[in-house]
């Protein structure tokens, strides 16, 4: 079946949002409080190796933290990909994505403090049954300790990536929203196609039908070249220098490192 609106679609086969939050308000009231709360990683500023209990106390902060600003992300993420042309939820993502890149700022300190830690302490810490929870994260950590920055470096790279979700939201809302791809006639009815729909009707059996939604798509699509064509280009401009800046050979070298994958995994 081809649905003109996703008001059209039985509430059974929508994602059920009330698992996350009730409603706009209940999120909101989150977003108010999480954002006061924020600061409260900065408690260990200085003192993160201080003591085992304190980088544990640390730790439990920042994934508690994360955490919940993933689940407020989660929402307002889903409630735009509903969508796109909504502007409610268009201005509740870019809330909570300017919260993520807040936190970013604040927790920078975190990570150069720990790898500061000389490796007797370090290695003290690993051994430490109360530290057992992040071992796996601490151990990867220390694998990453030559493509990390210090604190001030850490800030001003998260402060200049602070819009990397502009190019993927301007990509999105011009595929989804902004661009006119036409009516079709789909197993004689008149349907409107859309990028939303094309997976499926690019499958029909009806070869004519199949060939009308490509050209209709791609030909309306060629129009904005030049936008996608530049969007693009922001977007490996900016993995490439960070890249650079986290010191790695290449943006490939530095994709693969983020999953510890060899390189020789793709270039054999």
């Amino acid at each position: 079946m081809n649905y003109q609106s996703r008001n059209e679609i039985e509430e059974k086969y929508k994602w059920d949002l009330t698992k996350r939050y009730q409603n706009d308000e209940a999120w909101e009231k989150d977003f108010q409080k999480l954002k006061k709360a924020l600061n409260n990683i900065l408690i260990y500023k200085n003192s993160v190796l201080k003591s085992e209990q304190n980088l544990f106390a640390a730790l439990e902060l920042k994934f508690k933290l994360k955490c919940n600003l993933e689940k407020l992300y989660c929402y307002a993420n889903c409630k735009h990909d509903e969508d796109v042309a909504n502007h409610k939820y268009s201005l509740m993502l870019n809330k909570i994505i300017s919260l993520l890149y807040d936190f970013s700022e604040k927790e920078a300190y975190l990570t150069p403090e720990i790898l500061k830690g000389s490796k007797t302490l370090l290695k003290k810490y690993l051994s430490s049954k109360l530290l057992k929870k992040y071992r796996f994260y601490l151990t990867n950590l220390l694998r990453e300790k030559d493509h990390h920055l210090n604190e001030k470096e850490e800030q001003i790279v998260s402060k200049l990536t602070s819009t990397r979700s502009v190019n993927e939201n301007l990509s999105n809302v011009l595929t989804n929203s902004i661009i006119n791809y036409g009516k079709i006639i789909v197993d004689g009815q008149k349907i409107e196609l859309l990028n939303s729909n094309y997976r499926q009707i690019i499958t029909n059996k009806n070869r004519k039908t199949r060939k009308e939604a490509f050209l209709k798509l791609t030909t309306n699509l060629k129009k904005y070249e030049t936008i996608y064509g530049m969007n693009l280009i922001a977007s490996m401009k900016q993995a490439k220098s960070l890249s650079e800046i986290y010191k790695f050979k290449s943006v490939l070298e530095m994709d693969l490192f983020s999953s510890n994958i060899p390189n020789k995994v793709v270039n054999t």
